[in-house]
């Protein structure tokens, strides 16, 4: 199994960082007709807050004979999960499946991991996008997977500069899962680089197999309670014990969704910017002008222009 120690010394050698562990979970198969929702989720902090919870992971899976964890093969009762291999019934494999899921959330609760899961209803995004003529402008892009990457490692910076200010020269290793849609991550990652207030925090960016990284692991198990606590949200889904006990045992540190309303006022917040942003430039202009535009006009405490003054010298 790859640690987070071992990831840490990778991206920062000797130096002090943030890693921020992330995992998706867009449309299963129980969802593919209706595409839903998108989901990112994780944990982010010190290398040192994964420790303890790590070896408590790595041993309560081999002490249960499983490779890995996975949220959806334990939902699905497939993979290692399945009840064949396991010679159960699948009544004893689901209750197997529960057990196995409830105690990796006590331990990411026991160590005081937050998780982070931010949540996009598409249909809400795909008709933004439909009405509103500059929305993909002003998203950077009309890719659910691209613009939720970026958002969720945005509002991590934001959480990290609101309650860690002191560790503003700090970078950010971002992990992903070795997800379909890795090429999006990346490219989500790379555009950010032009922001002035999110550059200075941004580090490496990596992919890791999530079958061997054991921070992966829970950054799954984060974002697929938190995509079903979203469709519970939407009333498409019941209510999961899993998400309210890891609530209850304050497992999540931030929990947010992105609906139409959320959308428009993100996009119209960028128009402002936008805006401001077109003032600020057409002020700078004339104040650079200005001096060669005054040479030709009479000056404002009334002194002849240049030539008048030659004329009347001679």
């Amino acid at each position: 199994m790859i640690s987070i120690s071992d990831l840490s010394s990778v991206f920062f050698g000797e130096r002090k960082g943030f890693l921020m562990i992330l995992a998706v979970y867009a449309d299963d198969s129980a969802d593919q007709r209706r595409q839903t929702v998108f989901t990112v989720g994780g944990f982010m902090g010190f290398p040192q807050m994964f420790a303890a919870a790590e070896r408590k992971w790595k041993k309560y899976l081999d002490d249960h004979q499983l490779e890995y964890f996975k949220a959806s093969e334990a939902q699905n009762l497939d993979g290692q999960f399945d009840s064949l291999k396991r010679m159960l019934q699948p009544r004893s494999a689901r209750a197997f499946a529960e057990s196995v899921r409830h105690d990796l959330g006590k331990i990411i609760a026991e160590e005081h991991l937050g998780g982070i899961a931010l949540s996009l209803e598409i249909p809400a995004f795909k008709k933004v996008l439909r009405e509103q003529l500059d929305a993909e402008q002003y998203f950077g892009t009309s890719d659910c997977c691209i613009y939720m990457f970026r958002q969720f490692i945005v509002n991590c910076i934001e959480l990290m500069n609101r309650d860690w200010p002191e560790s503003s020269s700090t970078q950010i290793a971002v992990v992903f899962d070795d997800h379909s849609n890795w090429r999006q991550a990346e490219y989500s990652y790379q555009t950010l680089r032009g922001d002035p207030l999110v550059a200075p925090r941004l580090g490496a960016i990596s992919h890791a197999n999530d079958r061997t990284t054991i921070a992966l692991q829970m950054a799954d198990l984060c974002a697929y309670e938190g995509r079903y606590q979203t469709l519970n949200v939407l009333g498409l889904a019941p209510e999961r014990p899993e998400f309210t006990r890891m609530a209850t045992n304050h497992a999540w540190y931030a929990f947010s969704m992105f609906r139409e309303e959320h959308l428009l006022k993100n996009l119209d917040t960028a128009r402002r910017f936008d805006e401001q942003q077109r003032v600020r430039g057409v002020q700078r202009r004339d104040e650079h002008d200005s001096p060669r535009q005054s040479e030709g006009r009479e000056r404002s405490d009334g002194t002849p222009k240049a030539g008048e003054l030659a004329k009347t010298e001679g």
